[in-house]
């Protein structure tokens, strides 16, 4: 099933003017290819844990980036986008697991 078309990926994030779009981007970027995956069906916990795998290592390198500007990433935002991503597919997982590994 083709994912909400509607739904804007880290909006908050592009309103707000201390996070760089480039790198709200690089965060949207990740979870398109999140959701790009999990259209193709793969389901069960451990292939979808594996499919934010590199949304996580995004979200860490994203962090530090603007760590050394002096801005913490919103993770809450993250993670609620995970969250609409994970219940729009009805996904049983839970998004503290995922969001658990970008520290």
């Amino acid at each position: 099933m083709p994912f909400d078309d509607t739904y804007e990926l880290l909006a908050d994030l592009y309103d707000d003017d201390s996070y760089p779009k480039r790198d709200v981007d690089r965060l949207v970027k990740a979870l398109r290819r999140a959701v790009k995956s999990l259209e193709k069906g793969k389901r069960d916990a451990a292939a979808v844990r594996a499919t934010f795998a590199p949304l996580v290592a995004e979200a860490k390198a994203v962090s530090a980036d603007l760590q050394s500007a002096g801005v913490e990433l919103d993770t809450d935002v993250l993670a609620a986008d995970v969250l609409y991503i994970l219940e729009w597919y009805d996904l049983d997982v839970d998004v503290e697991d995922i969001m658990a590994q970008i520290g």
